[in-house]
């Protein structure tokens, strides 16, 4: 039987109506408890506006008692604590105002959030500003910059970095184009289990790309993208069966990886390409 664990980080009780801030620092409150909807918690999220079952509230902060403004309360606190130099405030109130969730929605002020986040190491933070170079965002477009932003937080272990740092090096994209280190960084995302970066780690195995050619890697990797339901991973499970790399040509087995793919949204006209 799962316990409900009704007391705040700092130990206070709880009740509804409380404005809180998530273990992610997202302004919520609390809706529900146990006599209201048992038997768990129900915690409105602030951004999303949807509601979530909650076991455990002792990882929740406490913001303010039964506050007619949630959000308001919660940024306000977010506020005060970026402010005073906490990195993963800084990083919420950046968030927050990509989503214009309770705040402006502003890539510049963002941008001065997550700026100061990165400044502190925070991979994530850096991330968003590669993001920002790289799409002008908030912060002028300069490919190199966003390249040496996503080098960053690839090394500080951001998952999406790694991935767009992986394009960015096979693309050529604010560095020259180096197969070896686009592999290199597919497969550090394909290892957190992100799902483009293992088909595209796939992709290289299947033209010995970056990597020596192993038509079984790409299989295996091919099918644990297409389980993740990226039509790119089902296009090459196709080419794979219709061309009999590493495996038994099988054209009705190709075909239908190819209509999975389509049916994914694989453009139509590059079906059976490769």
């Amino acid at each position: 039987m799962t316990t409900l664990l009704l007391r705040y980080r700092d130990g206070q009780p709880t009740a509804v109506g409380d404005a809180v801030l998530s273990p992610e620092l997202v302004p919520c409150r609390v809706v529900g408890l146990p006599g209201d909807n048992p038997p768990v918690a129900l915690v409105e999220d602030g951004v999303s506006g949807g509601r979530r079952a909650v076991h455990d509230l002792s990882t929740y902060g406490l913001v303010a008692r039964d506050s007619t403004d949630f959000m308001r309360a919660g940024v306000d606190m977010l506020l005060q604590r970026a402010l005073a130099g906490e990195g993963d405030a800084q990083y919420a109130l950046g968030s927050l105002h990509t989503e214009g969730a309770g705040v402006e929605q502003s890539y510049e002020k963002a941008a001065g959030w997550f700026l100061k986040a990165a400044s502190q190491g925070d991979a994530t933070a850096q991330s968003w500003i590669g993001w920002m170079q790289a799409n002008g965002k908030g912060l002028a477009r300069d490919e190199k910059q966003a390249t040496a932003w996503y080098t960053k937080a690839a090394a500080g272990g951001d998952v999406v970095a790694q991935y767009q740092l992986g394009c960015r090096h096979e693309q050529g994209l604010g560095t020259p184009v180096d197969l070896t280190q686009a592999a290199r960084w597919y497969r550090a995302a394909a290892e957190q289990d992100f799902a483009p970066a293992i088909c595209n780690l796939a992709d290289k195995f299947e033209r010995g790309a970056g990597v020596p050619q192993n038509y079984a890697a790409a299989f295996d990797l091919y099918s644990r993208a297409a389980g993740r339901n990226v039509a790119a991973a089902m296009q090459g499970l196709g080419n794979l069966h219709k061309h009999g790399r590493g495996i038994p040509v099988n054209l009705p087995m190709a075909e239908a990886w190819y209509r999975k793919a389509r049916e994914h949204g694989y453009p139509a006209s590059d079906t059976s390409k490769h």
